[in-house]
């Protein structure tokens, strides 16, 4: 898509981070029982993905991932701590990969991104 019409990643990047979101949301509305590490597991996994997409991220996808992180229990001090150490190691680990995102042309906040399919 790069070599084709570059103009076009960011709206289908930001449709696929819809998506995401709406699929995060559903599994994690899903979900009856937050075992400690599960719950510490998703709260990590979302940080992450929000951490990597922000960028590519319509107001609707803003509001999935939003709504997700609601439905979870909340973390302890201890858990909290644990999360942003492993964050810390995910964005030293991943820099190159994260850096790849940042390249790509951010989503206008007024694109709708249905266009782009």
């Amino acid at each position: 898509v790069v070599g084709v019409w570059p103009g076009l990643v960011g709206g289908l990047v930001g449709r696929v981070v819809e998506d995401v979101g709406e699929e995060m949301c559903r599994l994690i509305s899903c979900v009856t029982h937050w075992s400690p590490a599960g719950t510490l597991q998703i709260h990590v996994d979302l940080a992450a993905l929000t951490t990597v997409l922000h960028h590519h991220m319509s107001p609707k996808a803003r509001q999935s991932f939003q709504e997700a992180l609601e439905i979870l229990p909340s973390l302890t001090k201890d858990e909290e701590r644990m999360k942003q150490d492993v964050l810390r190691k995910f964005r030293i680990n991943t820099r190159f990969l994260l850096a790849c995102f940042l390249d790509l042309e951010p989503m206008p906040d007024s694109q709708n991104t249905l266009s782009v399919i």
